[in-house]
């Protein structure tokens, strides 16, 4: 797609920071981060986040937590789950 020129930008597996690292009461706790399969722009200029899961992974609490997160987080770009 980006060879056609029909997307531009292409970044695999972009990073999304949902809480930076922290410590409290001297106990470290490490960053949570958003983990994606593609980022792009589109030849309209709109920014899109694309990730390819299965049914199964869908239903999954962890992916479901992080992607409230995200989507909350981030308003900037289009999110497409495929």
């Amino acid at each position: 797609m980006q060879r056609a020129g029909e997307i531009k930008d292409l970044q695999i597996q972009p990073r999304f920071e949902l809480l930076p690292a922290f410590t409290r009461i001297g106990e470290k706790h490490r960053k949570i981060e958003y983990v994606g399969d593609f980022s792009y722009t589109d030849k309209n200029g709109i920014e899109i986040v694309e990730d390819v899961k299965s049914d199964f992974t869908r239903k999954n609490p962890v992916y479901l937590l992080k992607k409230k997160l995200l989507l909350f987080r981030y308003e900037d770009f289009v999110f497409l789950e495929t």
